[in-house]
């Protein structure tokens, strides 16, 4: 019995330890509790504040812009993102992570073939880029039409090749199948999930 508790007890603090010896890695910075029960629009207005000090200090700061100009489309800044993010491109034309952005900023002003051109852009520069390809999918998407839409489940399916965590990518997909009325392939999609 003796023998059986301190093995129950050895387990315990070799799991304890283990634990600790993984904790700085494996658990996530702690928010403070300003951080955790601030809405999205209150950490947006933080963001587009500390882009603001920045790009005071230094103008051309092409980070600060883009973050800026994230920050702004969240709050629904949608032209002063857009002029953040055509500065912060005119900065770094290579930057496909920018052209992608701007594409979505392009959408959100409601000029969806502009958005296409700049996540067709952004795919140039970097045909890795996620973010690009599923919004290209879901641009396509929603443009409509039968050669835009096999274009769209090509990106859709492009986005799930690279990240398979992209659940959004997988519904759009999904909508997509749906569409074009190939219901085989949209339940396919469904039992991946």
């Amino acid at each position: 019995m003796a023998n059986r508790a301190s093995t129950v007890v050895f387990a315990v603090l070799v799991c304890f330890v283990g634990a600790r010896a993984q904790a700085p890695d494996s658990i996530a910075k702690e928010r403070s509790h300003v951080d955790r029960f601030s809405t999205s629009e209150v950490r947006a207005e933080r963001a587009e504040a500390e882009a603001n000090s920045r790009i005071a200090s230094n103008a051309n700061d092409h980070q600060a812009l883009n973050a800026r100009a994230l920050a702004r489309l969240r709050l629904g800044k949608n032209n002063e993102a857009y002029e953040d993010l055509k500065l912060a491109l005119s900065l770094k034309p290579d930057s496909s992570d920018y052209q992608a952005n701007f594409g979505y900023v392009l959408w959100k002003l409601g000029r969806p073939e502009e958005a296409v051109t700049a996540e067709r852009a952004a795919l140039k520069l970097d045909p890795k880029n996620t973010t690009a390809h599923y919004q290209l999918g879901r641009f396509l998407l929603r443009l409509g039409g039968a050669r835009d839409l096999k274009e769209a489940i090509a990106e859709l399916r492009q986005t799930l090749d690279l990240d398979a965590r992209q659940y959004e990518a997988r519904f759009e997909l999904i909508a997509a199948y749906r569409e074009l009325g190939d219901l085989a392939q949209a339940v396919q999609g469904f039992l991946r999930m």
